[in-house]
């Protein structure tokens, strides 16, 4: 059976790209969260993705369902990441308000 390749929006490469870049994450973890192939993710690093159709894909991008999949999963970990400090920050503030008495 051949898998029929799919094409991604720039707004998503350039959102993976930016995921590796950002997260400390290797490029295959990345790629496998994000149901790519490593090499795919790989080659838009090493290749970025060029303005070809500007106007057009543009505003396909702002809907594009796997692109804003991925901006959620990027602001849940973002707030999973800012919760735990906050948490963090409480459990110092108790400790050294009862140190100070």
């Amino acid at each position: 059976m051949v898998k029929r390749q799919q094409r991604q929006s720039r707004s998503f490469k350039e959102q993976a790209i930016a995921l590796v870049k950002g997260s400390g994450k290797s490029v295959r973890a990345v790629a496998v969260s994000l149901g790519i192939r490593p090499q795919t993710l790989q080659y838009w690093i090493d290749h970025p993705p060029q303005d070809r159709l500007a106007g057009s894909e543009a505003s396909a991008d702002s809907h594009d369902p796997v692109a804003l999949r991925l901006q959620l999963n990027e602001a849940r970990e973002r707030i999973r990441v800012l919760e735990m400090e906050k948490e963090i920050l409480k459990k110092a503030t108790a400790f050294f308000a009862r140190e100070n008495r």
